[in-house]
C-alpha cells in the first residue's frame, strides 16, 4: 500500500481559472499574429476567391485556435503545478513555475502552428506545409519565452495563495483552538 500525503494545499480554483484565463488570452494573441504567417501563403499567386476565402478564415481561426491552445496549456501547467507542489517538500515556485511554462508553451506552440496549416483543408494544404518549419522555429522563440514568463508569474501566484491560505488557517486555529484539536468534541 502507498501512503499518500494529505493535501496540505487543498484545491485553488480561483487561481486554476486566473491561470487558464491568462494562458488563453496570451495563446489567443499570439495565435493571431501566427495566423498571419499561414493567412496569405499561396502557390499560385492569384486572386482565387475560394483561396481569399480560406486565407480570411485562418485569420479568426489562429486567434480561436491560439486561445484553445492555451486553455488547454493552462489546465496541463495547473495540474502539474498542483502535483509538484503536493509531493515535493520544498517547491521553488518561479522556478518551478517558468519550467512547466516552457514545456506547455512548446506544445501550445507546435499544436497551434500544425492546426494552422492544417486549417486550410485541401485547398491550400501544400501551399502551407513549406511554411511549417520557419512558422514553428519562430513560434518556439515567442511561444517558449511567454510560456516560461507567464509560468513563473502565475507559479509565483500560486505560492502567494498557499503562504495566503496557510495564514487564513493559523489564524483560524488561534481564534478557535477547541475546533479541529484532537480529543475536542
Amino acid at each position: 500500500m502507498s501512503e499518500e500525503k494529505p493535501d496540505r494545499f487543498g484545491r485553488f480554483y480561483g487561481l486554476t481559472v486566473l491561470v487558464c484565463l491568462s494562458a488563453t488570452a496570451l495563446a489567443g494573441f499570439l495565435g493571431l499574429f501566427a495566423s498571419l504567417l499561414y493567412a496569405d501563403v499561396s502557390l499560385s499567386g492569384g486572386r482565387d476567391p475560394a483561396v481569399a476565402t480560406v486565407a480570411a478564415f485562418t485569420r479568426v481561426y489562429g486567434a480561436l485556435w491560439g486561445a484553445v491552445t492555451g486553455l488547454m496549456a493552462g489546465l496541463i501547467w495547473c495540474r502539474s503545478m498542483y502535483r509538484e507542489v503536493a509531493h515535493a517538500e520544498t517547491v521553488r515556485f518561479g522556478a518551478a513555475g517558468a519550467w512547466l511554462g516552457l514545456k506547455v508553451g512548446a506544445l501550445s506552440t507546435v499544436l497551434l502552428h500544425v492546426g494552422l496549416v492544417l486549417a486550410g483543408g485541401h485547398l491550400m494544404l501544400l501551399d502551407r506545409l513549406p511554411a511549417l518549419p520557419f512558422g514553428l522555429a519562430l513560434g518556439l522563440v515567442f511561444g517558449i519565452p511567454a510560456g516560461s514568463i507567464l509560468g513563473a508569474i502565475c507559479g509565483c501566484a500560486y505560492r502567494a495563495a498557499i503562504v495566503r491560505r496557510s495564514g487564513a488557517d493559523e489564524d483560524h486555529a488561534s481564534e478557535h483552538p477547541d475546533v479541529d484539536q484532537p480529543g475536542h468534541a
